[in-house]
């Protein structure tokens, strides 16, 4: 069997010479500078696992591909380039940015952003969650409980609230621009519109991050009626409850007194306990 690092560390040698050319993992670095140079990953597109590939962090936007956060201020890479479009080696820029959350401008990523796959949910939420603007909503986001009515009388249900506002402040108007899918950090700062998908998103992560990460969440997909949706559960307390937009419903009760249906494959109704 042969020796990979002992190859890669070889000068002279026909093997060597392939070792010098190969990219196992795609990601712009050869194999031979990932061991010998870089001290990255040659089996993994991400190194560091910050959502850029390794070849782009060293050729293109010269950050560490081994650290998350270059500038080392509390700003990961990705949402540096992508959400903020700062270097993160400039610590002047960092720090600007950091100080005037959240009176910031935010960038609409592309799915190409990184170059390390396309959405996933679990990816937005991610890389959201690491965001110290998303962060900062999730501080002041909270549930204003209250008593049921009708259907749900005898329950009490709540209301999600950021920064005093409802999480949630309407679907986009016909003439204006809707993205394909808005992150976190681009829906909590331009107006909370938009439809059930980038609502679900968005409270996916506040959900996870607010009150100390006590909370579990997930995405659900399905329909209400004929109408595809998307929607949160939460573990919340102890309890499961549907996050729905602003409502904040026992997950029981949701389910038996409407018509949702879900459709996420392998879905699991004890998910919060694994």
């Amino acid at each position: 069997m042969i020796n990979f690092v002992h190859n890669l560390s070889r000068n002279g040698s026909e093997s060597d010479n392939q070792d010098k050319t190969r990219d196992s993992d795609w990601d712009g670095l050869t194999d031979w500078e990932e061991v010998n140079v870089y001290h990255t990953d040659p089996h993994k597109l991400d190194t560091d696992g910050d959502f850029i590939r390794d070849g782009l962090e060293v050729k293109t936007y010269h950050t560490n591909p081994l650290k998350m956060d270059t500038s080392g201020l509390g700003l990961d890479d990705f949402n540096a380039i992508f959400t903020y479009q700062i270097n993160p080696n400039n610590q002047t820029a960092v720090r600007e940015v950091l100080s005037k959350i959240p009176n910031v401008d935010v960038r609409h990523w592309n799915q190409s952003d990184g170059d390390v796959g396309w959405y996933t949910d679990e990816k937005y939420a991610l890389i959201s969650s690491r965001d110290p603007l998303v962060q900062w909503f999730a501080k002041r986001a909270e549930i204003k409980w209250e008593p049921g009515t009708m259907a749900l009388a005898g329950e009490i249900i709540g209301r999600l609230k950021i920064n005093g506002d409802d999480a949630f402040k309407g679907e986009y108007g016909p003439s204006e621009v809707t993205p394909s899918i808005d992150n976190p950090s681009y829906y909590l700062t331009h107006g909370r519109k938009g439809p059930c998908t980038v609502s679900a998103l968005t409270n996916l992560v506040i959900l996870r991050l607010m009150d100390g990460s006590n909370n579990k969440a997930i995405r659900v997909d399905g329909k209400i009626g004929d109408v595809g949706h998307a929607w949160c559960e939460a573990f919340i307390n102890g309890k499961a409850y549907v996050v729905d937009y602003i409502a904040v419903v026992p997950r029981e009760s949701c389910y038996k007194n409407s018509n949702y249906v879900i459709n996420t494959p392998n879905y699991d109704p004890n998910w919060f306990s694994k």
